[in-house]
């Protein structure tokens, strides 16, 4: 599997600013808007964007290549791979586990967070009420996580398998975030 280097990403750049501006001029009554958009997201997300995007594509390629060899294993010794034999549900469960210890969940979260800073910095452009909501929504969260988080992550880490217990602080940020946002939204509908 090939790597890709920021060098390639920045040889490319061209390529990205020439699809933007065809797309840019085919785009009508938005013109401004696309505009701003494109423009927020160069400024806020794209150099993240490059580090992120490398990021993902070396643990995706550290997944594969623990996939790769857990395709060989013949636990059972009987000269077939032990994958060959499985069903779709059963081959989702064993890759998983594989998959999940192979990435860096830090490393994972920081480029998927450069990511979506880049995309709401976009949507906030867009739709400004949007991002307030997002904003409230993820703020929620964080305090949600660190008023409750303690006890959730003691409660988790104690009925999780100990190579899964490095997942443990960021499942529960996340799912406290995503509940807030859900909160934030909910209360928009209201308001609206």
């Amino acid at each position: 599997m090939a790597t890709i280097t920021l060098g390639q990403i920045r040889m490319h750049q061209d390529v990205l600013r020439l699809a933007c501006g065809i797309v840019v001029s085919f785009y009508g009554a938005r013109y401004m808007s696309t505009i701003a958009a494109v423009e927020a997201f160069r400024l806020v997300g794209w150099k993240h964007m490059q580090r992120s995007l490398v990021t993902l594509w070396d643990n995706g390629r550290k997944a594969a290549e623990a996939s790769r060899k857990d395709d060989k294993v013949d636990a059972d010794k009987d000269g077939v791979p032990d994958v060959q034999g499985l069903s779709r549900d059963e081959l989702v469960k064993r890759k998983l586990p594989v998959i999940i210890k192979a990435v860096d969940p830090e490393e994972v979260s920081e480029a998927l967070s450069s990511v979506s800073a880049g995309l709401t910095a976009v949507i906030a452009t867009l739709k400004v009420q949007f991002a307030k909501t997002l904003a409230l929504g993820a703020t929620i969260g964080d305090v949600v996580a660190d008023f409750a988080g303690g006890v959730g992550e003691k409660v988790i880490t104690a009925h999780t398998p100990p190579e899964y217990q490095k997942w443990v602080p960021l499942v529960v940020q996340n799912f406290a975030r995503l509940a807030g946002c859900t909160a934030a939204f909910t209360m928009q509908c209201f308001t609206v």
